[in-house]
């Protein structure tokens, strides 16, 4: 930059430098200030009416809208826990843990009303057994 060989002064190469080093920054921590806002809502409080506004080219961009089509995964899948069990639940991949727990709890509740309703109201009975996870408990339900 010619600035540097005319002799500007260092007081003003300084202004200028920070200047722009200040903007930088803020449009670096703008950003990621919003998605924090936005990631934090979904998991301290598990707010799904969040709106992810930052876009861009930029791996702020990217990682914006990873977010907003984490909050739309989250929102087809809370659609399925409103009570309508005849939803098909499709794991977007073999890996997609949270789509698989759900396509097999509707399955299993909808094997159960099957069941409840041919033989009438029958009393039903909860056993917890061992998951593949280990640490948590899967539901059985067992028509008595």
């Amino acid at each position: 930059m010619k600035l540097w060989r005319t002799g500007a002064s260092s007081s003003t190469r300084q202004f200028i430098l920070g200047h722009g080093s200040g903007h930088l920054a803020r449009a670096i921590t703008e950003p990621l200030e919003h998605i924090i806002s936005v990631a934090r809502e979904i998991g301290d409080k598990g707010d799904l009416d969040q709106e992810i506004s930052v876009v861009g080219p930029d791996e702020i961009g990217t990682l914006s809208q990873t977010l907003r089509n984490m909050v739309i995964y989250f929102r087809e899948m809370s659609a399925v826990s409103d009570g309508d069990i005849s939803v098909e639940v499709k794991p977007r991949s073999s890996r997609d843990t949270l789509n698989i727990a759900f396509s097999q709890m509707t399955k299993g509740l909808r094997t159960l009303v099957r069941s409840v309703r041919a033989r009438g109201s029958v009393p039903v009975r909860y056993r917890a057994s061992e998951s593949r996870f280990g640490d948590r408990a899967e539901r059985d339900w067992h028509i008595c």
